[in-house]
């Protein structure tokens, strides 16, 4: 199996945050979302991590782009392929 990455691409006007290596808050004025990754990720990638313009690049609307943060998560491809990322919505404190 080939190892493979998942991108999880926030909305304009979130701010993304580490917590700790395995967790992050995305928050913007009204919701805060804090995700917990599974240790089975072999590697974290967010776009603090010196991503170009077009990592970021998201479109909120038809014919609009614009940037935005996100997660990429690495998997390395085995038997049984199995990863977890927990999304856990609230109010922001």
């Amino acid at each position: 199996l080939a190892d493979f990455s998942v991108k999880w691409h926030f909305a304009p006007g979130f701010t993304l945050r580490r917590l700790d290596s395995r967790r992050f808050s995305a928050a913007n004025g009204s919701l805060a979302v804090t995700i917990e990754i599974d240790s089975k990720w072999s590697r974290i990638e967010t776009d603090a991590d010196g991503s170009g313009p077009m990592e970021k690049a998201c479109s909120p609307a038809f014919r609009a782009v614009a940037e935005a943060p996100f997660l990429r998560l690495w998997g390395k491809g085995q038997k049984p392929c199995y990863f977890e990322t927990t999304f856990l919505a609230s109010s922001p404190s």
